[in-house]
C-alpha cells in the first residue's frame, strides 16, 4: 500500500525561514570570511611594511653612524612614498645609544619600523616590527697568527746586505724546517703583504690556507719556493688565496692610539723628566717601567718605574755645571780623571769611549767628530738596551714606588685592562689572570746627558731612545699547564667558543718587542740556555718581534764584528766562547710585525758563529678568537690610498 505524506499549509512559513536562516548564515560566514581574509592580508602586508621600515632605519641611519665616532643618536623619519601615489608606507625610529663598550667599538642600533591596518571595524591599528643591528669589536690583528708587512730583516743589527741602511737591500728571512707553525683548534690567518720565502735547507709546512697579496699594479707576490715543493708546503683547503694587505703602517694607527690615550686605565708617562733648557743646568732623564704580573685572587700587576740615563753620562758632579763638548770640557768639571791622557778631553775618555761604541755604535774621530762604526747599525734597526749598568738600583726609584712598586688589582678593570706606557720603554714579566693590553709609542728624542749647554755653539745632542717591550722573563697566563705552566693546549676552546681561558694579554710597541738578554731568559756562562714562555698576543709596529741576540757572550760578538753585539754580554754574564743557545720560545698567540724579526743567528751566514738565540715552538691561542685584548689595534685593509683604509663591521648581531 502506498502512503503519501502531505505537509499542511501551516508548516511551509517555518521551513522557508529555517532555510532563509541557513542561508544567510551561509552568506554572511563567507563574506566575513572574505573581510577576515582581507584584514589577514592588509595586517601582513602592514607586517611587510613594517619590516621595511625598520630594515631602511638601519639601512638610511644606523650603518654610517655606527661606523663614525662615538656618539647618541636618534632619528624618526617618514618612508617617502612608492611609485609616486599617495600609499602610506608608515615610519620608522632609529635609536643608536646602546653603546656596549666605547673603548672596543661596541655599539647597538634599534629600528622600529611602524605600519598601520584599519581591523574589520575601521579602527586604525600600528602594526611594528624592530631590527637590531649590533656589533662587535672590529676585526682586529689579535685574529692573525703570523702577519707581516714585509718578510725582509728587521730589529736588530747587521739586516742589510748594502753599506746603507735601504730598505730594498735588507735581507730576506727564509721558512725553513723549523718553521712549522702548530695551528690548534681553529682555522688562523697567516698573511704578508710582502713575498714568503723558502729556504733551500728544509721546508715549512702550512695546514690552513695561507694568505698572499697583490700590489697597487696588481701583480701577486707568489711564494720563491727554493728547494719546496708548494703542494708540500701549503696544505690548507685552499692552500694560498690572494687579498688585499693590511695597512701596517706606524701614521695609519695616530687615530686609534689617540682612542688609547683616552681610554687607557693606567698612562704610564716616560717623559716627565725630560726637563732640558738651553742656558741653564737642567737636563733630561729617561723613566725606565717594570710590570710584574700576578695570579694571586683576581690578580693585577706591580709597577716600578726609576730614572737612568743613557750612556755616555758623566759623573755626578757633573749636575751642578755645564757639560762639556768632546774636546771642551768647561770650567771646574772633573771630566775624565785617572782614564787616560787628556782627563779633560773626551776624545781620550776611555769610558766615554766605550759607552758611545757599545750604545751607539759610534766613535770619536781626533776633531772630536762623531762617526758610526758601520752605517748598517743605527737606528730603529740599531743597538738597543733595557739594562744600563749599575744605574737600575733602588735609589733610583721614582718617589712613589720606593715601596716595593705600586699595586694594580685587576678588579680595577674588569672589562679589561688597558695600560699605556708614553714616551719611553717598558719590562714585562709574570704570570697573569685578566685580560690586558700594553701600549708604547715608537720612539721619543732626548738631549744627551754628556754634552755641552754653552749656545748658541756647540749644539747639544739630540739622541733617540726606542720605546721597546722587553720581555725579561717568562709571560703565562695563570691557566697553563704541563711544564711550568707553559702550555695553553687543555684550555683551548670548542667550536662556538664553548670553554677556554678568560685571560689575554696584547702587546703592542710602535718599536719593538724583544726577548731581553736576561739569565732568566737564558743568558748565562754555558752554551745550553732556558726557554722563555710567551702567552700573548704581539704587535711590533716599527720593526719587529726578535730576540736580544746582539748582547751576546760568545767571544767574539763584539760591536766590530758581525752579529754587531753591544760587548756587554760578556761583561755581564761571561764567555761562551761561539755559541749562546738559549732554548725554545714558546708561544701560545701570534705575532704581527713590520719586518721579520731573528730569532736565532747561526752558520750558515754573514758570520762564523754556532748558534746565538733560540729555536721557535709557536701555536695559535683559540682564546683570541673569542675575545680580542682591550683596545687591540683593528685590522685596516688598504685600498691602494695612502690614505684611505678600511675597516669592516663585525656584525655580532643582527635580527
Amino acid at each position: 500500500m502506498t502512503h503519501k505524506f502531505n505537509i499542511s499549509s501551516g508548516m511551509t512559513l517555518p521551513v522557508a525561514i529555517i532555510f532563509s536562516v541557513v542561508g544567510m548564515s551561509i552568506t554572511f560566514s563567507y563574506l566575513g570570511s572574505i573581510y577576515q581574509k582581507s584584514f589577514q592580508l592588509n595586517y601582513r602586508i602592514a607586517e611587510t611594511k613594517a619590516l621595511y621600515n625598520a630594515e631602511s632605519g638601519i639601512a638610511l641611519n644606523a650603518h654610517g653612524v655606527m661606523s663614525k665616532e662615538f656618539i647618541e643618536y636618534s632619528k624618526s623619519s617618514d618612508i617617502s612614498e612608492m611609485n609616486g601615489n599617495s600609499t602610506d608606507m608608515g615610519f620608522y625610529n632609529v635609536d643608536i645609544t646602546g653603546i656596549v663598550d666605547n673603548r672596543q667599538n661596541k655599539r647597538q642600533s634599534v629600528s622600529v619600523g611602524v605600519s598601520t591596518v584599519r581591523n574589520l571595524y575601521g579602527k586604525s591599528l600600528e602594526v611594528k616590527r624592530t631590527k637590531k643591528l649590533q656589533t662587535g669589536a672590529q676585526p682586529s690583528l689579535a685574529e692573525y697568527f703570523y702577519l707581516t708587512d714585509s718578510e725582509k730583516a728587521g730589529g736588530a743589527p747587521f739586516v742589510f746586505d748594502g753599506a746603507m741602511p735601504v730598505n730594498s737591500q735588507r735581507r730576506v728571512v727564509n721558512f725553513g724546517a723549523g718553521d712549522v707553525f702548530s695551528q690548534g683548534g681553529c682555522d688562523v690567518e697567516v698573511k704578508t703583504n710582502g713575498t714568503f720565502v723558502m729556504s733551500n735547507y728544509g721546508c715549512p709546512q702550512f695546514n690552513n690556507t695561507v694568505y698572499i697579496t697583490e700590489d697597487s699594479q696588481g701583480n701577486v707576490n707568489s711564494p720563491q719556493m727554493g728547494s719546496c715543493q708548494e703542494s708540500y708546503v701549503f696544505q690548507g683547503d685552499p692552500p694560498l688565496d690572494t687579498v688585499r694587505a693590511t695597512n701596517l703602517n706606524w701614521n695609519a694607527m695616530e687615530s686609534h692610539y689617540n682612542t688609547v690615550n683616552r681610554y687607557a686605565d693606567l698612562v704610564l708617562d716616560a717623559t716627565e723628566m725630560l726637563n732640558w733648557t738651553p742656558g741653564n743646568f737642567r737636563r733630561d732623564t729617561l723613566i725606565m717601567t717594570d710590570i710584574e704580573f700576578f695570579d694571586d685572587n683576581t690578580g693585577g700587576f706591580i709597577v716600578k718605574r726609576w730614572w737612568y740615563l743613557m750612556p755616555p753620562y758623566l759623573d755626578t758632579d757633573g749636575f751642578n755645571t755645564p757639560f762639556p763638548v768632546p774636546n771642551d770640557l768647561a770650567g771646574d768639571h772633573t771630566g775624565c780623571p785617572n782614564h787616560g791622557p787628556g782627563d779633560n778631553d773626551l776624545r781620550f775618555c776611555i769610558p766615554y769611549a766605550e759607552a758611545m761604541a757599545n750604545y751607539h755604535a759610534k766613535y770619536l774621530d781626533l776633531q772630536g767628530n762623531e762617526n758610526l762604526i758601520n752605517n748598517i747599525v743605527q737606528s730603529q734597526f740599531g743597538l738597543h738596551h733595557f739594562d744600563f749598568e749599575d744605574q737600575i738600583i733602588d735609589s733610583h726609584l721614582l718617589p712613589e714606588y720606593t715601596d716595593g712598586g705600586v699595586i694594580y688589582n685587576y678588579a680595577q678593570g674588569e672589562s679589561g685592562f688597558v695600560i699605556y706606557v708614553k714616551g719611553g720603554p717598558v719590562r714585562i714579566h709574570g704570570t697573569y689572570k685578566g685580560r690586558y693590553s700594553i701600549f708604547t709609542d715608537q720612539a721619543t728624542p732626548y738631549h744627551r746627558h754628556a754634552w755641552g749647554s754653552i749656545q748658541p755653539s756647540p749644539t747639544p745632542l739630540v739622541d733617540t731612545v726606542f720605546c721597546n717591550i722587553w720581555l725579561t722573563d717568562d709571560l703565562k697566563n695563570t691557566d697553563g699547564t704541563g711544564y711550568q705552566g707553559s702550555s695553553l693546549y687543555s684550555v683551548q676552546p670548542e667550536d662556538g667558543c664553548v670553554g677556554g681561558s678568560e685571560n689575554i694579554m696584547g702587546l703592542i710597541s710602535g718599536a719593538n718587542i724583544y726577548v731581553a738578554n736576561t739569565p732568566e731568559n737564558g743568558a748565562r756562562n754555558n752554551q745550553w740556555g732556558d726557554d722563555i714562555v710567551i702567552h700573548a698576543h704581539m704587535t711590533a709596529f716599527g720593526e719587529s718581534f726578535a730576540s736580544h741576540y746582539f748582547q751576546n757572550t760568545i767571544s767574539n760578538g763584539g760591536y766590530s764584528n758581525p752579529p754587531y753585539g753591544d760587548g756587554q754580554g760578556i761583561s755581564l754574564y761571561g764567555s761562551t766562547g761561539n755559541t749562546d743557545y738559549r732554548g725554545n720560545v714558546i708561544l701560545w698567540g701570534g705575532i704581527v710585525q713590520k719586518y721579520r724579526g731573528y730569532l736565532v743567528r747561526n752558520n750558515p751566514g754573514p758570520y762564523n758563529t754556532g748558534d746565538i738565540g733560540y729555536d721557535k715552538d709557536y701555536h695559535f691561542d683559540c682564546n683570541l678568537k673569542c675575545n680580542d685584548p682591550p683596545l687591540y689595534p683593528p685590522d685596516l685593509i688598504d685600498t691602494g690610498s695612502s690614505e684611505n683604509q678600511e675597516i669592516d663591521l663585525d656584525i655580532e648581531v643582527y635580527k
